[in-house]
This record gives C-alpha cells, structure tokens and sequence, in this order.
C-alpha cells in the first residue's frame, strides 16, 4: 500500500473573480469555513524546524450578479485518491440552504 494522497485545487473561483475585475463587475467573496488538507502537498516546512505546518483551505462563496459559486472540500479515505477543492454554480434564488462545506466517500 502506498500513501500518495494530494489536495488538488479544481475551484473556478479565483479564474472568474480575475475576469470579474477585469471587466469591473462588481462581486462580494467570503470565505464560509477554513479546512485542513490532509494530503502529502499540504504539509508547508516552517522555519522552527523540524517542524511542519498544516495548509489550510478556506472554502470560500462568490456572489456576482444573479450567481453564486459554492467551494467544497471532496475527500475520500483512500490513502492514493487525492481529495479535491471543487466549486458549483447556482443562480442566486437556487443556493442551497444546507451547503455541506467538506463530504468524505468512504472506500472499501
């Protein structure tokens, strides 16, 4: 068995707030929660060594126009599956009231 589990940033977010104030459409980011990475690229060294950091993820809401951009944390319990930063769209009257901000498939 090996242990290669990687966060990976698939989040749109950043991409459409750059061209949101490029064009000067105003928008409103907040950031909902903050989790802990649990893969091997989330480990940052810190100076008192040999210590090491956790990276943390804020997960994070856009809101522009009629739309709203929803972050979510997808992790699995396989050690080699990486676990991903996913964001999804909505129109502003369909945001869900009950957003999970991080859900974890089991793997057998």
């Amino acid at each position: 068995m090996s242990w290669n589990k990687n966060t990976v940033d698939c989040s749109h977010i950043d991409s459409i707030v750059t061209t949101l104030q490029q064009l000067g459409v105003p928008y409103s980011l907040s950031v909902m929660k903050e989790l802990v990475g649990w893969g091997l690229n989330d480990d940052i060294p810190s100076t008192a060594a040999p210590f090491s950091v956790e990276r943390l993820f804020p997960i994070r809401r856009l809101e522009y126009k009629r739309f709203v951009l929803l972050e979510r944390m997808e992790r699995t319990t396989d050690c080699d599956t990486d676990d991903l930063l996913c964001s999804y769209p909505f129109d502003f009257e369909d945001e869900p009231a009950d957003w999970k901000y991080e859900i974890t498939e089991e793997n057998s």
